[in-house]
């Protein structure tokens, strides 16, 4: 009996999740009602409160799974190996692409503008140790190093996306990871 109702669970947060997105794309998280999200995903409002307080908290569960699996990535980067790092940004790329609508409306204009903080925190977490190797200990100037090149390569991945992906994944992780080693720190 419990599979069967873990089942209903996922299949209920998968269509408001699912409707979300949807609805993200047509206008912003503020502008959406509770009401007008669960006609979208067929549901019960009260089955939507069973699950969320909140809009935003279904938005922030979208948010946390997107960074929960950038940063399994992130933990197998070898910063000092040039070819894990193409591999590391093809493989976020690769994610990326298996929910492309989500991740398109997440990091977009109607998106969860914390997102791109939450991405930029991690980002430094696992860089800046590496990076503070590189320089000559101005920890100041290596973040807004760190934080121009999340800032770029979110803006690179969100045209990327925008345009239809007509790229490989592998030129465009090359593309971000050539950027990062031509830029010398000598800071």
């Amino acid at each position: 009996m419990e599979k069967k109702a873990d089942r209903r669970v996922r299949y209920t947060k998968a269509e408001l999740k699912n409707s979300l997105v949807k609805k993200l794309k047509e206008k912003p998280i503020e502008a959406i009602s509770v009401k007008e999200l669960c006609e979208e995903a067929d549901i019960n409002r009260s089955t939507f409160y069973s699950h969320y307080p909140d809009i935003f908290a279904l938005m922030r569960e979208l948010s946390d799974e997107v960074i929960e699996s950038i940063e399994e990535h992130l933990k197998k980067i070898d910063f000092e190996d040039e070819e894990m790092k193409v591999e590391t940004v093809e493989a976020i790329l690769n994610f990326l692409v298996l929910d492309v609508d989500l991740v398109s409306v997440l990091i977009g204009k109607n998106g969860d503008p914390s997102l791109q903080d939450a991405i930029m925190s991690m980002v430094m977490r696992y860089t800046i140790p590496w990076v503070k190797g590189k320089g000559n200990g101005k920890d100041l100037l290596i973040e807004y190093y760190i934080n121009f090149f999340v800032n770029g390569s979110l803006s690179v991945i969100q045209k990327w996306l925008d345009e239809g992906m007509k790229i490989e994944a592998k030129e465009i992780a090359m593309l971000i990871s050539d950027v990062a080693s031509q830029t010398k720190i000598t800071i």
